[in-house]
């Protein structure tokens, strides 16, 4: 197989990320450019030049459009596909992620994947008002312990990172995917219109102990070039790109912090 160089990568995400919009406009959904897809857009009206991934953010009403669009028109969608812990199993990530099959992804330690190039979908969840910051951050930690579970699940073998870590990876593969996604899932409802504040408390938001971000960044938007595209940002993307990454975000990492995080190889199939 033919593996992709970070260009490569990077056009097939736009691509996605085009059919995303086109689909978004035709079941009156929006979405909003999201982490490090926010902040490439605003500093490069592009994708970060070494990022290895796209994200976006929906709130849950049109997260759900989306989702069942993907669930309900199969054919029309292919090549992309949804993965999501309803559509797949065994999965190491519980978010939504459309993605390009006629790619493959190869993780480290990873043997059993399953995907394509991807675009990470992320549902915004009402998460209360200041008041409720004291759960969250009692929450956060039990999150972050479960994820690592669940990456462990994912892991080949039963070494992950530490020898030390041995007998806990064996305990998470003996109880299963499912078992920590039932754990992360099982988190206090809140209404959207008495909520101030919205995240992913359900999967690795780095904003979960904070009590997450303000509404307005998904209710207030603005159109933004994005390559050769219209894309919506946070009418007051400077503060949400602050929270995130602080007050000089517009300036370049240094060298040897810009690569991705994400840990794959991408190849186009054969055939």
């Amino acid at each position: 197989m033919k593996q992709l160089d970070i260009q490569q990568i990077q056009n097939v995400q736009y691509e996605l990320l085009i059919k995303i919009s086109e689909i978004c406009k035709d079941i009156d959904a929006e979405f909003v450019m999201w982490h490090g897809s926010l902040l490439g857009t605003i500093r490069h009206k592009d994708f970060i030049p070494w990022d290895d991934d796209l994200d976006i953010a929906m709130k849950p009403d049109d997260y759900n459009k989306l989702v069942n669009w993907f669930i309900n028109n199969k054919d029309e969608a292919y090549p992309l596909e949804l993965h999501n812990q309803l559509t797949t199993n065994n999965i190491f990530y519980n978010i939504s992620r459309i993605t390009d099959e006629r790619f493959q992804l190869k993780y480290y330690g990873m043997s059993k994947t399953h995907e394509g190039i991807f675009v990470d979908v992320y549902r915004m969840d009402p998460m209360g008002t200041i008041k409720d910051k004291k759960y969250w951050k009692k929450i956060s930690k039990k999150e972050k312990r479960y994820r690592k579970r669940m990456y462990m699940i994912a892991h080949d073998g039963i070494f992950f990172h530490r020898w030390y870590n041995t007998p806990m990876m064996l305990w998470a593969k003996l109880m299963g995917n499912k078992h920590y996604v039932k754990k992360l899932n099982n988190i206090k409802k809140f209404s959207w219109d008495d909520s101030d504040f919205v995240g992913y408390p359900y999967w690795a938001d780095p904003m979960l102990a904070e009590g997450g971000v303000p509404k307005e960044f998904l209710e207030n938007t603005i159109e933004v070039n994005f390559r050769n595209i219209k894309v919506r940002v946070p009418e007051n993307y400077s503060k949400c790109l602050s929270m995130n990454y602080g007050d000089d975000y517009i300036k370049l990492p240094p060298e040897n912090e810009r690569r991705g995080h994400h840990g794959y190889i991408a190849y186009m199939k054969e055939g």
